[in-house]
Formats: C-alpha cells, sequence, structure tokens
C-alpha cells in the first residue's frame, strides 16, 4: 500500500521477503506494477535492479511493469529507453510494452513517438488496442493535432479497436485546441451513433470549441442537450455558455446563469465573470 511504498527500499524488500514473497521472480514483476500504481517509479526502479541481481534476468513483463511504473511517474524519457534496452537484452517487447510507452508518450505531448510506436508495433505484427489507440490520441490532443488525432480515431476503428469515450473526448479536445468546432461538433455526433453517452468533458470541450470558433448559437444548442444526456455541467461548461450568452448580446441570461453558480455552485472563476 501507500505507506509500504513510503519507506526505503531495503525495509519494503525486508518486509515482502518476512512474508514470503520475491522467492519467485514474478513477485519482482507484481511488486514494481503495484509500486508503480502507487506513483513510486523510484522504488519500482529499485526493485528492477534487484531483480537483475538474482539469477533470473528481468523478462518482458517485469520489463513492461517498469515501463508502465515511469509512465505512471512521468518519466517518459526513461520509459521509452527501455524498449532498446528489451532489444540489446534478446527481451522482444509484447502489446503491453509499447501501449505502456505509448502512454509515456502521452504523458509528454510526445506526439510523434506515440505514432512512431504504434507503427512499430504494427510492424512486429502486433495489433494496437483500443488502450493504445486511446493514448495516442491523446498524445496528440496535447500536442493540438487534431488531424493526427482524427485519423488515429479512423484507425483504431478500422483496425476493430472500437474507440471509447476517453479517445473521442481526446480527439475533440485535440479540435478545441486548434479552433475546429464544426469537426469538434461531428466527433460528438459520431461518439453518440457508437452508443457513447457525452459526459461533460465532452460537452465542455465542444462548448469550449464553438465558443472559441465564435459559434455562439452551436455552442447554446449543445449546453441545451446537456439536459437530455443528463450531464451536470461544471464550471468550465458554463463560463463558456456565459460567453456564448454575452456573443449574442443576452446579458440577461448570461447574469441570470452566473447568479445560479453564485447561489448554487459550481462556484465560477474568474473565467465566468471576464465572460
Amino acid at each position: 500500500d501507500a505507506a509500504v511504498a513510503a519507506l526505503p527500499v531495503h525495509r519494503q524488500k525486508a518486509l515482502l521477503e518476512a512474508d514470503g514473497f520475491l522467492s519467485h521472480p514474478k513477485d519482482y514483476t507484481a511488486i514494481i506494477s503495484n509500486l508503480g500504481r502507487s506513483s513510486a517509479w523510484l522504488s519500482s526502479v529499485a526493485f528492477f535492479e534487484l531483480l537483475r541481481g538474482t539469477n533470473a534476468a528481468p523478462n518482458v513483463a517485469a520489463y513492461s511493469a517498469l515501463i508502465g511504473a515511469c509512465a505512471a511517474g512521468s518519466e517518459s524519457q526513461r520509459a521509452l529507453a527501455l524498449l532498446p534496452e528489451m532489444h540489446a537484452c534478446k527481451v522482444k517487447p509484447n502489446a503491453v510494452s509499447y501501449t505502456s510507452a505509448i502512454s509515456a508518450c502521452e504523458k509528454a505531448s510526445w506526439w510523434s513517438q506515440a505514432l512512431h510506436l504504434i507503427e512499430g508495433m504494427r510492424c512486429s505484427l502486433l495489433a494496437p488496442n483500443v488502450v493504445t489507440y486511446s493514448a495516442g490520441v491523446s498524445a496528440c490532443s496535447r500536442a493540438a493535432r487534431w488531424v493526427v488525432a482524427c485519423a488515429l480515431l479512423s484507425a483504431a476503428a478500422k483496425h476493430s479497436a472500437e474507440p471509447n469515450l476517453f479517445a473521442f473526448n481526446a480527439a475533440i479536445s485535440a479540435c478545441e485546441r486548434a479552433q475546429q468546432w464544426a469537426v469538434a461538433i461531428s466527433l460528438a455526433e459520431n461518439a453518440r451513433m457508437a452508443n457513447l453517452a457525452p459526459d461533460v468533458i465532452t460537452c465542455s470541450a465542444v462548448l469550449s470549441a464553438c465558443s472559441k470558433g465564435s459559434r455562439w448559437q452551436e455552442a447554446l444548442m449543445v449546453f441545451d442537450s446537456m439536459n437530455e444526456h443528463k450531464v451536470i455541467p461544471n464550471v468550465v461548461t458554463l463560463s463558456c455558455v456565459i460567453g456564448a450568452f454575452g456573443k449574442a448580446s443576452d446579458w440577461t441570461k448570461a447574469l441570470q446563469l452566473l447568479s445560479e453558480m453564485l447561489r448554487s455552485g459550481p462556484a465560477p472563476d474568474l473565467g465566468a465573470f471576464n465572460a
């Protein structure tokens, strides 16, 4: 747990050995993975080195666990460096290894590296899954590469890895950053047609895209549809709507919505007041 993960590595090792763990290489892999989920990537690295000191060399599962731990700790460069190390050690990366590395690219907004890794999977005859594609789309989104994000979304569906709502939201957010309001609306509609109900992230991103594109009518239509989908707006959503009302010169509704936020929440931020 988190308390154990906070201990020095030698104390963690002693406690685990006292409980009968670390007698098999797979125990090290499990510990490396669990520490990664606890954001203790340094401890994951330490246990990986301890595994090297045993008679069993790290296998693909151990490497994949460490890549995932480094990715979770936003140690993207360290995570990617493990792939060539695997090849040097005659350990062939699997789909988990690649997907974890692509997640590391996502954290660093390294969209081109993410694409390179997805192509590397295909060349290795490994099929990217929905998690792989979602991480790639998100990496493109963070870099505002909306065209590439949409292309990846289409590739996922083409290769039978039907995109989930996270992937759609990431692509819509890429369009929002690039002020591509029409594409954002189209993607939200595609998600709905795929039986993926929009959430507050979906609606907020589309609203923001419409707001940035000065498409206040479309923004208000999206806001009205939130009730239909039972989506509760957050402060980002409401700030965009207030801005849309302002651009429509409907200051009465803008002030009414601001008053409701002050009375019932969510508490308006500076963006809401500026809108």
